[in-house]
């Protein structure tokens, strides 16, 4: 091993006073099925990824959601896995990948040796064994406390791969060069190298290596560190100390944002999964950062520390401590070198030579309105669950759209039918059903227009078809009886003019 470098390290005793440099804003209440936060983060200019931490109960599949520039999450595709909560990674293909032979912007998610691959943006739901893209020869790589990224260094021998690193601190590199993937062992670091990535060459005594996350290192005051790695194998333990480091993240030179519309748009964003108020998606809008530095979040309730160096030393500062006893998991600056996706020509209507009315004198019709379906505040009281599910005859529409998920008339009654019993999703449901079919039939939707569109968020998170098991005791269940509840007050006629009962 190398001899450890000289590190300055100045963290004050409360973090809330620690003179913290930026404080994270709320961006998404992106949920699992138990109520946690994300986990893995991938995030593009026009691109935002997350995985679950935990699955439903019982259900052998993690979802993987999109996040659109409003922050609502949608899951677009989910992975085979062990029922229960654990840890898959995130990265997104740059463009200077290609010379490794992936295709910019291939999303790859880790699970355990498995390294799973989707083209945005409409991956199969689920990814299946053809989607695999490599198996790690590795029995040291368990699902948790893994890691991935592309090197977007180049010049230290990392080669612009894709890099892999497994629980008991083995490193890998990948191309997918002709007759690929080959997958090569850089070395084994013999700790932790959980969300790495390679640091500038410039960067200190270690620029040019891959940097990873420990946070549970036994060698400082405080456990955690981050440790290093050369492309030929050279391991340093503990370069920068850090309570509980989770991942590492270089900041960009020149840092762009997801969503340019947002009045303040992320540069920088992070997974908060556990004891936030509430959990879920964060977002930085810096701004002016340090023109080189590393942040370093925790996984142990320290916040984020910024790393800088001054000639061989490192230093290390709070950069936000604004939410202390978060647990912070996966994160991702908007990586600048991910391609957008070209726009779709769409074809431009153009003037096309008719024939022209000669001077016949024909009846013109009168300007007489036409209805059109676009629900409009009405004298049309709402009607409850019961006359919906026991009329269908009467239904103003044959499919709806229940989160992502179209439902037919069929499958409607079917839920309506059989709600379940206790199960949060289809208390929301059987509700969310009946407000809808009665704004088809032209009562007033302002009163839950705000409601309905966080049920339909709240249902996204979920893959496939209702029910979704999800337990009325849980945070999302909470959320889903409480929406529904409003829904049962509307469908009831308490929320409309002149149709309290």
């Amino acid at each position: 091993m190398k001899r450890k470098t000289t590190i300055t390290l100045t963290i004050a005793g409360l973090l809330g006073l620690a003179g913290a440099l930026y404080g994270a804003s709320f961006f998404s209440l992106d949920l699992d099925p138990m109520g946690a936060g994300p986990l893995g983060v991938a995030a593009s200019q026009t691109d935002l990824y997350t995985s679950d931490f935990c699955t439903a109960d019982g259900v052998p599949f993690r979802n993987i959601k999109k996040i659109d520039c409003d922050g609502v999450a949608t899951v677009v595709t989910a992975i085979p896995t062990v029922p229960g909560c654990q840890e898959m990674y995130m990265a997104m293909a740059p463009s200077v990948s290609a010379i490794a032979g992936f295709t910019p912007r291939d999303v790859f998610i880790t699970n355990g040796i498995l390294i799973y691959r989707f083209t945005p943006p409409t991956p199969p739901n689920p990814l299946t064994a053809a989607d695999i893209f490599a198996t790690i020869p590795d029995g040291g790589c368990s699902p948790d406390h893994t890691g991935i990224t592309f090197d977007h260094v180049g010049t230290s021998g990392f080669n612009n791969d894709m890099i892999v690193t497994c629980a008991n601190g083995d490193v890998w590199k990948i191309d997918n060069l002709a007759g690929g993937p080959h997958i090569i062992p850089v070395g084994a670091v013999g700790r932790e190298m959980e969300s790495p990535a390679v640091v500038p060459v410039g960067f200190g005594p270690h620029g040019g290596e891959l940097w990873g996350a420990d946070d549970s290192f036994p060698g400082n005051p405080v456990p955690g560190a981050v440790h290093a790695i050369s492309s030929t194998g050279a391991v340093t333990l503990n370069i920068v100390p850090w309570i509980g480091a989770e991942g590492v993240h270089v900041i960009p030179e020149a840092p762009c944002t997801f969503c340019n519309t947002l009045p303040a748009p992320g540069k920088f964003f992070q997974a908060v999964t556990l004891f936030a108020a509430p959990n879920g998606l964060y977002q930085y809008p810096f701004p002016a950062l340090p023109a080189a530095g590393v942040l370093i979040p925790s996984e142990a309730s320290g916040g984020t520390g910024l790393v800088t160096v001054s000639g061989s030393t490192y230093s290390t500062v709070v950069f936000d401590g604004s939410m202390p006893g978060a647990i912070f998991e996966g994160a991702s600056f908007v990586d600048c070198d991910v391609p957008t996706p070209t726009p779709t020509s769409t074809p431009t209507a153009t003037s096309t030579p008719t024939a022209t009315a000669t001077a016949t004198a024909t009846a013109t019709a009168t300007a007489t309105s036409t209805p059109t379906p676009t629900a409009t505040p009405s004298g049309v009281c709402p009607l409850t669950i019961g006359y919906w599910k026991n009329h269908p005859n009467a239904w103003p529409v044959n499919t709806l759209m229940l989160g992502s998920q179209t439902y037919t008339k069929t499958e409607l009654l079917n839920i309506l039918n059989n709600p379940g019993a206790g199960d949060a999703s289809m208390i929301l449901a059987v509700q969310l059903i009946a407000a809808k079919l009665n704004i088809a039939n032209g009562s007033d939707p302002t009163p839950v227009s705000t409601t309905i569109t966080h049920a339909d968020s709240l249902l996204s998170m979920f893959s496939g078809k209702l029910p979704y098991n999800v337990k009325t005791s849980s945070a999302i269940g909470q959320m889903m009886v409480s929406d529904a509840n409003t829904l049962d007050n509307y469908n009831n006629g308490k929320l409309t003019q002149h149709c309290s009962p």
